[in-house]
């Protein structure tokens, strides 16, 4: 039996452990899989190339069902605005969590209405 966790940074740990029950191996790939397309989206944005990533992740988002860009708009939203709660900063990151801390109190009522309050 999993226990509730409270922080964001206990939910991502909790992701990160070995799923016994069915739908927590299918949470478990699901979040295997969006670390991994984070974690290629670095590698393409460190090569220099941001406004041709920004075109590809627009023409991604086009070909998929309406539904699906949906989830998929909320999904990243959702996830730059949840950053600051687990994401230091210094000169390297601090525009950007900034950003963030915006997109949170921007969406505030309509995508963090449950999520733990954060300093914006």
């Amino acid at each position: 039996m999993t226990t509730k966790t409270n922080t964001l940074a206990e939910q991502i740990d909790e992701m990160r452990r070995p799923a016994r029950e069915e739908h927590q191996k299918y949470d478990r790939e699901t979040f295997r899989r969006a670390d991994q397309l984070m974690e290629e989206l670095g590698k393409l944005l460190n090569g220099g190339s941001k406004s041709v990533a920004v075109l590809g992740v627009i023409n991604g988002l086009r070909r998929e069902h309406r539904y699906l860009q949906n989830e998929a708009i909320q999904a990243l939203l959702t996830a730059l605005g949840r950053l600051p709660e687990v994401e230091g900063t210094d000169a390297r990151n601090e525009f950007g969590i900034d950003l963030c801390r915006k997109v949170r109190k921007t969406f505030d009522d309509s995508l963090f209405w449950n999520a733990p309050k954060v300093d914006a």
